[in-house]
């Protein structure tokens, strides 16, 4: 027997002071896991790639086994020293196949309490038996206080395995809130088919849950379906096993027992044929109020408020548009909800239903910053650009030194081509901006200052950027540029060196050095700068390059020279090259 890959890893995170836990069951995967002494907020098991969701793993199947903020530990010296063994049994044959009591034994030192996130085993069982048993036990080396987790496992040859994919994602025990008789989608459910998710789950009748299955991937007839409710104890409360026929519509309505009390309870459901299995495990909290209060109304839309933003955050935006629905019914008013309703429906380019939970928002909750700045953007977006306006003006009001409600004002006056207004809100934005290193504000002045043909405050800005950024070559490149515009060949010379010192293979400070050569008639020096031009540009040389080149030649009076230039330059039908051929080259045709 082979134990390949077999190592422990400690993760760096700070613990938590948890309830104890004694007894825990998966009914899918058919571990279960005892603890005494020492608390654990969860036990993950999963593949190296992809989630388990039966106990038919490939024989080459890497299998992580995680403990979660592990608790309880005898602290000496403010350290707790830990332990983890491994045990296991071929189960046909009923014999021992590997036994190590402590594979952490040449661990001598101990470990901060606060440095134990989790206690975890990595290993890939290559075995001779397919059907084993491991029981992995992470102790505490200084009192009897230990978690035991037990696992049946059947080994399949590679390919056979059709129920562990690597598209599923993992299942966390967040709850649900399950109200009789009101409907409420699942959220971080193991709610998978083989190929994705579930099509159904919804509480739609009183004292009924009702769930739909794909059954796309069961071709044969052969299978089984069992669903079961267990309390946190991992008792069954009820539980159901059928072999349905083939013409079965994958349709399940599940009674609550009168018997239920007011607790989570784990509801699990799956089907099963020689193919494989799929299934869901959810977390329910079970309630038997029929009506809700309003205040109960309210946090049960946040709760399920804060899972549709999880569902948004874990780039799941059609399910949180899904689950953000429900809020929206329990709380059409409440403030957090309807921002959260505009984001999810961005999302998913909803853009009028983003603009309407807005809207609704502003007229419920007027003078709300965080309301108004996100109207204002949904006009922006949408080209509503007077409307977004009178917004970030409102916004001013409650904030006259915010400098992004004067810069996003900047910006809808640039898309409306009134730069002189937009001049005005970009020069209060940088004065209220106090972060020299948000150049954002300062780009965008030097766009409207280049509209307007302001040169030379285009130029002070690009001063104020080079400053911030001394080794940035396309400041100086810039300055150059706008330099030439003012004719101010002797100062662009120096900031186009300076450019081309900081990069040397771009060929446009290059070329633009070339031409300030050339109008301060330094012929020799603006040839090199346009051969140099040639080389970095391999063939997309600048239109008027040739003919530059061709002037220069000329005044060197180097006419053969000039006028192979003049003659390119003909070619690519540059202005001014056919009279600059007639008056150097005439005599040459």
């Amino acid at each position: 027997m082979k134990l390949r890959n077999l190592f422990l890893i400690i993760l760096s995170l700070p613990s938590f002071l948890l309830a104890q836990r004694s007894v825990s069951s998966d009914p899918f995967l058919k571990w279960t896991c005892t603890a005494n002494g020492l608390s654990y907020s969860s036990i993950e098991l999963d593949l190296e790639h992809g989630t388990l969701l039966s106990n038919t793993i490939d024989k080459n199947t890497s299998i992580k086994i995680k403990v979660n903020h592990p608790t309880g530990f005898t602290a000496v010296n403010n350290e707790i020293f830990f332990g983890i063994g491994l045990h296991i049994v071929d189960t046909k044959a009923d014999t021992l196949v590997y036994d190590s009591p402590d594979l952490y034994d040449k661990q001598a030192a101990g470990m901060d309490p606060s440095m134990i996130s989790n206690l975890n085993l990595n290993f890939t069982p290559q075995l001779d038996c397919n059907e084993f048993t491991i029981t992995v036990r992470f102790f505490d080396k200084k009192s009897a206080g230990e978690i035991t987790v037990n696992c049946p496992f059947i080994v399949a040859e590679t390919g056979d395995v059709s129920n562990n994919t690597n598209s599923f994602t993992k299942w966390t025990t967040t709850p649900s809130l399950c109200i009789s008789g009101q409907t409420v989608d699942p959220v971080e459910s193991k709610l998978y088919t083989l190929k994705g998710p579930l099509n159904k789950l919804e509480f739609n009748a009183k004292d009924k849950l009702f769930f739909q299955t794909d059954l796309s991937q069961f071709k044969s007839s052969s299978y089984h379906y069992e669903y079961s409710l267990l309390d946190l104890n991992g008792k069954k409360v009820t539980s159901f096993v059928a072999s349905p026929t083939a013409a079965w519509d994958g349709i399940v309505a599940f009674n609550f027992p009168k018997t239920l009390t007011q607790q989570p309870y784990l509801l699990t459901f799956s089907v099963e044929n020689k193919l494989g299995r799929i299934g869901f495990s959810q977390l329910l909290h079970f309630k038997t109020k029929k009506e809700l209060s309003l205040e109960e109304q309210n946090q049960f839309a946040l709760l399920i408020n804060k899972l549709a933003l999880q569902q948004l955050n874990n780039d799941s935006p059609r399910n949180a548009s899904q689950i953000i629905t429900n809020a929206i019914y329990y709380a059409p008013k409440n403030k957090e909800v309807l921002i959260a309703a505009a984001k999810v429906y961005s999302a998913i380019e909803e853009t009028e239903l983003a603009h309407s939970m807005l809207k609704k928002a502003d007229s419920l909750y007027p003078n709300t910053p965080t309301i108004l700045t996100a109207l204002a953007l949904s006009n922006y977006a949408t080209n509503h650009l007077e409307e977004a306006i009178v917004l970030y003006k409102r916004c001013l009001v409650l904030n006259r030194t915010d400098y992004m409600n004067y810069y996003q004002i900047a910006l809808c006056y640039k898309e409306q081509s009134k730069y002189t207004q937009a001049l005005a809100y970009l020069d209060t934005a940088i004065r209220y901006n106090q972060d020299p290193y948000n150049t954002l504000p300062l780009l965008s002045r030097i766009e409207t200052n280049k509209a307007l043909g302001n040169y030379v405050a285009e130029i002070k800005d690009y001063q104020t950027l080079s400053e911030l950024s001394p080794d940035y070559w396309e400041y100086y490149y810039k300055i150059g540029y706008n330099q030439i515009d003012l004719l101010d060949y002797p100062a662009a010379l120096i900031s186009l060196t300076k450019a081309i010192e900081l990069n040397e293979y771009t060929s446009d400070p290059v070329y633009e050095r070339g031409y300030t050569h050339m109008k301060l008639g330094n012929y020799a020096a603006a040839i090199l700068d346009f051969n140099q031009t040639i080389v970095l540009e391999d063939g997309n040389e600048p239109v008027n390059l040739y003919l530059h080149r061709g002037n220069c030649y000329a005044a060197l009076k180097e006419i053969d020279k000039a006028c192979v230039d003049f003659k390119k330059a003909l070619e690519m039908e540059t202005k001014g090259a056919k009279e600059a051929y007639e008056k150097s080259c005439g005599q040459k045709k």
